[in-house]
């Protein structure tokens, strides 16, 4: 009764844009926790259960009920206390917060962020921080925005990611040297089954030697637990072009695995660890490193791949499945029909750090789907079409920024 009335106190100050004095608030003891029930703020499409909980100078707070996220007051505070002591910010005073995303406190959120004093439960929650987004329903067709960054990755290549050359280098000295060279020919094949034979054998030799990462610990290889995401080391942002980490708690040994979202090729050649989002990355540039015209394609469902051009044709690549050439694999295998796949390629000829010349975008989805599953329905066409035309409008306004900027330069 007294700890859930001061819960409520706390989250009365919350939702009036708490100051900062009044997250110094320490309405509990170490070790205590609590939950109180919410209306739903507008961002929210059902009533929510606030959870709080307190572990020395740190406060967690969650949303019970969504994917991912503690569903009681006590789980919250035991991922809180393991964060605190293996991940979470160090030195005395210092503070911490988790949440799964209360719109009221979002800015306040951001800054605890930024101070790498925050955990955040689940990537929804990641998206809502960023964006102040938050959806409970499934995936939909992807908006302008979801285009846009699409357009964005592809084209604005951060200026330490790898050239070609320590591509090609780094080829030559990991998958041998006769093996690179008859890669490397195969780009340039006049057959098109020796080329794809090529490609085979190089990408079922990548899945045994770059394995999809599951939570595995760090140091005894068994199996983790999901904690939450946090904010990279400011080295793994400025060299990896990292946004966020995944925070690992193992099973057996108790130790804390750290897995950082790479965006760039060279962190993902030390680790050898990676999903579908860094190993399509290495793979695209693996391929346009070898002279292959290539392209990154997103399900905007939760995968991504690339697709590499043979003798004219743009072929299926998916590194994590050691798959060239298959597809229908996701409709056929995995039990998933696409409806709106987009592939993405940068403008011909364009530099690391060239921003002027602009990324095109492709609606593939049809080369995806077997001829049984008939058409995508045609209220999700025109929201997908809509949404390339407005993305492309946007990245052609901003090439022309871009390059209004270079010519003042110039001058």
């Amino acid at each position: 009764g007294r700890r859930l009335g001061r819960a409520a106190a706390l989250v009365g100050a919350l939702a009036a844009g708490a100051s900062a004095a009044a997250w110094g608030v320490r309405p509990w003891e170490r070790g205590t926790a609590a939950s109180v029930a919410l209306a739903a703020p507008a961002a929210l499409a059902a009533p929510a259960t606030l959870l709080v909980a307190r572990d020395g100078d740190c406060t967690a707070v969650s949303l019970a009920g969504e994917a991912g996220c503690p569903e009681t007051p006590g789980e919250l505070a035991e991922d809180l206390a393991v964060w605190m002591q293996r991940s979470g910010p160090s030195g005395s005073g210092s503070r911490a917060y988790r949440t799964m995303g209360f719109p009221h406190v979002r800015r306040r959120l951001q800054g605890l962020w930024e101070e790498h004093k925050l955990l955040v439960s689940c990537y929804a929650a990641f998206q809502w921080l960023r964006s102040g987004v938050h959806k409970n329903e499934e995936p939909g067709p992807p908006v302008a925005d979801d285009v846009q960054r699409g357009l964005q990755r592809v084209n604005e290549r951060p200026n330490k990611d790898s050239t070609d050359e320590e591509l090609r280098s780094w080829l030559s000295t990991t998958y041998g040297g006769s093996r690179s060279k008859r890669l490397l020919a195969s780009a340039t094949a006049r057959s098109e089954e020796e080329a794809l034979s090529e490609l085979r054998a190089f990408f079922a030799w990548f899945r045994d030697n770059f394995p999809y990462y599951r939570g595995a610990c760090g140091s005894c290889g068994s199996d983790g637990r999901f904690l939450g995401l946090a904010r990279p080391p400011q080295e793994e942002r400025e060299d990896g072009s990292a946004a966020v980490q995944e925070v690992y708690i193992c099973s057996a040994c108790n130790g804390t695995t750290c897995f950082t979202r790479f965006r760039t090729a060279p962190p993902v050649l030390r680790s050898r660890r990676g999903r579908c989002g860094e190993y399509s990355w290495l793979s695209l540039r693996l391929l346009e490193a070898l002279g292959f015209p290539a392209r990154w394609v997103d399900n905007h469902a939760g995968h991504v791949w690339v697709e590499a051009r043979v003798l004219g044709r743009w072929v299926h690549v998916d590194p994590c499945e050691a798959a060239v050439d298959q597809p229908l694999l996701y409709a056929e295998q995995w039990g998933r029909c696409p409806e709106h796949v987009l592939a993405y390629r940068s403008a011909p000829g364009r530099t690391a750090g060239d921003g002027s010349l602009p990324a095109v975008v492709a609606d593939v989805t049809e080369h995806y789907r077997p001829a049984s599953a008939g058409q995508v329905a045609e209220e999700t066409r025109r929201a997908v079409a809509e949404a390339v035309a407005e993305a492309q409008a946007r990245e052609a306004a901003r090439t022309v920024q871009v390059a209004n900027a270079m010519v003042g330069g110039a001058t």
